[in-house]
């Protein structure tokens, strides 16, 4: 059974989290040298005798990636010699062949570790770390505090990179170095970069304590502060983005125009594609440590956007904690709907780039007079999850949807090529909305980004409750595309705020059976809120004639999620035809049959052709990937019966058994948690806990290091299975063995396990009553002793909570007043108090097969 943390062994998740939810530096010394923004126009250096000539210096400064009253980060980065530091590091770009001269001065107090000025084909050092890709161990250079190094070398083959710099071998000041980052460019020498080519390197910092999310800057800095890009209608716009950072995927997301990908590259080679081969897209997802270079025409004036489609990238969570706590100017901070909603500045940041078009003399931009009208509604569902509401929008059909009708995905919009036509939106709900057009070449005012959005001096507000806006669109070509809110300060695009969008040839008629819409996404209030298809957690079954082939077509508008998509039949991949890829038919030569498999990244969606040659079951497997839960991923499964199957084995493929499951809520849960002995002198005891709100138990003798952890199978409230629980599916059922909880007046108060070999055995549970001294000693902040990280222990009713530096809540369960399990952590995690007379002076957190880490209280 994996861990509750994924699929990665449980200590190192914990050290994970403790090694990279630190705190930034929120004031730097007056005397440091102010870093200013690098746009990446100017190469750094000069040509001395065919010979690029580059004096860099790493340097402590002075860095504000979030405007003057933003936060003052003590920053790590490099200046060339003579002029300031910059935020990255000055841009090193040369034609292939050409040899390089690079003096690097090491200004600091700690030795430094500088990868990424060489040729790609080097051989890697064999000091250099091995957690380097190769390019950087290549070109991996420790260089002394003080001490002066000079780097010769010349780059045979064209790339688009980086170099990056860290102190070596850690730095105890937890100085920022998201800037010791530099744009490192090789073009081919028979051909000059574009004059108007642009570059943007998107660098990272660690997360702020209590933040979801690592921090992402655009050339240092993060929207709102990010440069404003300006065009003309009509002009060719060329882009190179590199993404320095190791492990974080940026789906890139471009407003209201499609762009053409031109090459790709990894850091030590670029994949340049033949113009026939370029896909169309207007999402890309750009992983670990790559670079993409793309151009696009813009055809429409007026404000548009790029940004990471990621909410963490570009929503709340990339704001500073110093911002939070400072008073708004208009009395109407952030936290507050109507603000957060409507002032973009509020509700985005970071990973954003701002794009102004200006209109082309002569051009028209009148609009035609529309065919066709769609009234679209929101509705409010309340008490769905929890104390927050299910949102939705509903397509009017006749009468006005009553104002608590919500569809989840919202009702599926059918337009036609060339068809203008006009679509209202009605909001009703508490706050204001803005609704983005997914995909579609709309005109600037009807993009719907709140306050950003139209026209550069008076850009269209967001839609106020009780307010409605009308928008036309004149799709130009059939294709698959999405609706859904911008720019949300909570969970509103899981709470349902989103839709399928489809646009069919002229006097096409969708036949739903043979065209079907599959929309990936969340589902709930809360930050990683489970994965849903068609917003159910458990899609039901579709069906299927063999041998008529279907149009499958997936949206993927999870606020944070990747999602790799595949098709089995007994477990082995099927074939399906590749048809388009964001609303653009691929060219005709790559329309071609291959395995049922693809990832798929927030923001793109993707068409297939499938025809079931045999009858029988097969599997639509969706696999969702949390971020930034290190590996975690949850698995759904949406049975496609091909012709007549039977029940039983569509419920078998899909959940795993064929026996009666129900669905029990996490409250109900949450109750048998505990420890149950047989006797009260008993060393063996039954453990059930709650993670990733399934419930597990935990069998084990005394002296067990081994757990011995099952999944329970909900049969009806009170009464389990014993089985695994695996990639989103129960396998290994001990179908004879259950578990009936005795319930009283007093709660869940005993166990009773029948099917064994023993018979039936009685477990008691084991209460554990804390005094509310215990309790007032362990409560507080406990951090590292390097101060790192900290923990919070919180009283929670008459426990304790385990709060960790992303914010996780995970309970405490007391074996003694000095000995706490934490279960949803893993089956063998436990706190250990460390006692100073009656004073808590640490806490040693136990992980199985590890030495245990201490906690002290913070200060």
């Amino acid at each position: 059974m994996p861990s509750p943390f994924g699929a990665r062994p449980l200590t190192h998740q914990l050290f994970c989290l403790v090694l990279l939810l630190g705190v930034l530096p929120s004031a730097v010394a007056a005397q440091l040298p102010r870093a200013v923004p690098n746009d990446h126009r100017a190469s750094a250096g000069h040509m001395v005798d065919g010979v690029l000539e580059v004096s860099l210096e790493a340097v402590v400064a002075e860095w504000r990636p979030r405007g003057e009253s933003g936060p003052v980060l003590e920053s790590l980065t490099f200046a060339e010699s003579g002029k300031p530091p910059s935020a990255p590091g000055p841009m090193i770009r040369v034609a292939a062949g050409t040899p390089i001269r690079v003096t690097v001065r090491n200004t600091l107090d700690l030795p430094i570790r500088l990868g990424g000025l060489g040729d790609r084909g080097a051989t890697p050092a064999p000091d250099a770390p091995r957690g380097f890709p190769p390019f950087l161990r290549a070109t991996s250079v420790v260089i002394a505090p003080n001490e002066t190094r000079q780097i010769r070398f010349t780059p045979t083959t064209p790339v688009t990179s980086f170099y990056t710099a860290r102190i070596e071998p850690r730095d105890p000041a937890q100085r920022e170095r998201a800037a010791f980052d530099g744009a490192f460019i090789v073009d081919p020498a028979d051909r000059p970069p574009p004059r108007d080519e642009r570059v943007m390197l998107v660098s990272t910092s660690g997360a702020e304590g209590g933040s979801p999310s690592f921090k992402f800057f655009v050339n240092g800095l993060s929207w709102p502060y990010t440069e404003r890009l300006e065009y003309t209608v009509g002009d060719t716009v060329r882009w190179r983005v590199i993404v320095t950072s190791a492990s974080v995927t940026h789906p890139m997301h471009l407003h209201g125009f499609y762009y053409n990908v031109e090459a790709r590259g990894d850091g030590a080679a670029d994949t340049v594609y033949a113009e026939a081969d370029r896909e169309r897209v207007v999402t890309d997802r750009m992983v670990g440590r790559s670079s993409l270079r793309l151009s696009w025409v813009p055809s429409e004036p007026g404000n548009w956007l790029f940004h990471c489609h990621l909410i963490r990238h570009m929503g709340e969570a990339q704001r500073f904690n110093i911002e939070r706590a400072a008073p708004e100017a208009s009395g109407s901070g952030p936290g507050e709907p109507e603000a957060d909603h409507e002032h973009p500045e509020h509700v985005m940041a970071g990973l954003i780039m701002g794009i102004s078009v200006r209109p082309r003399t002569g051009t028209d931009h009148r609009e035609p007079a529309p065919a066709r009208r769609i009234d679209l509604w929101t509705g409010t569902r309340e008490g769905v999850f929890g104390d927050a509401p299910e949102l939705g929008f509903v397509i009017q059909n006749g009468a006005v949807p009553a104002s608590d009708s919500t569809l989840v995905p919202g009702g599926t919009l059918h337009l036609h090529e060339g068809e203008p036509t006009r679509i209202v939106v009605h909001n009703r709900l508490h706050f204001p909305l803005s609704l983005h057009w997914h995909g579609l070449e709309v005109r600037s005012e009807y993009d719907g980004v709140g306050g950003w959005s139209g026209d550069p001096v008076s850009p269209r507000p967001a839609i106020t409750p009780g307010d409605s806006m009308a928008v036309l669109i004149t799709p130009p070509r059939a294709g698959t595309f999405m609706y859904h809110t911008h720019g949300e300060p909570g969970y509103e695009l899981a709470q349902g705020l989103y839709g399928g969008f489809l646009v069919l040839r002229p006097g096409e008629v969708r036949d739903p059976v043979r065209d079907r819409l599959f929309m990936l996404g969340s589902r709930g209030a809360k930050i990683n809120s489970p994965p849903s298809i068609n917003g159910s957690e458990q899609a039901p079954t579709e069906h299927f004639t063999p041998g008529e082939p279907v149009r499958l077509r997936f949206g993927h508008i999870s606020p944070d999620d990747l999602k790799r998509v595949r098709l089995l039949r007994d477990g082995q991949e099927v074939e399906w035809r590749l048809i388009a890829k964001d609303g653009a038919d691929l060219p005709s030569h790559r329309q071609v049959s291959a395995p049922a498999r693809f990832v798929i990244g927030v923001g793109e969606t993707r068409d297939v052709e499938w025809t079931p040659t045999k009858p029988g079951l097969y599997v639509l497997e969706v696999r969702t990937a949390y971020y930034p839960e290190y590996g975690g991923a949850q698995i759904q499964r949406v049975a496609f019966a091909v012709g007549a199957v039977p029940e039983a084995a569509i419920t078998a493929a899909v959940v795993g058994t064929d026996l009666p499951v129900v669905a029990l809520d996490e409250a109900t849960l949450r109750s048998y948690a505990g420890t149950y002995r047989a006797r009260a002198d008993a060393t063996s005891s039954l453990r059930f806990y709650m993670a990733r709100g399934l419930l597990y138990s935990d069998e084990r003798a005394a002296g067990d290091t081994v757990p011995n952890v099952r999944y329970m199978v909900p049969l009806g409230e009170d009464v389990f299975a014993f089985a695994r629980f695996q990639d989103g599916a129960i396998v290994a059922v001990d179908a004879a063995r259950r578990a009936r909880f005795v319930r009283t007046s007093a709660g869940v108060t005993a166990v009773e396990l029948s099917g064994t070999a023993e018979g039936s055995t009685r477990f008691e549970r084991a209460v554990v009553v804390l005094s509310s001294g215990d309790r007032d000693r362990v409560v507080g902040s406990w951090s590292l002793p390097d101060g790192q990280a900290s923990f919070r222990v919180e009283a929670e009713g008459d426990g304790l909570v385990l709060v960790t530096p992303d914010a996780v809540r995970h309970p405490l369960e007391p074996e003694s007043n000095t000995r706490f399990a934490a279960p949803s952590l893993g089956p063998r995690v436990s706190l250990q108090v460390v006692l100073d007379g009656e004073r808590v002076s640490a806490i040693d957190v136990r992980l199985p097969g590890a030495a245990p880490f201490r906690l002290l209280r913070a200060r």
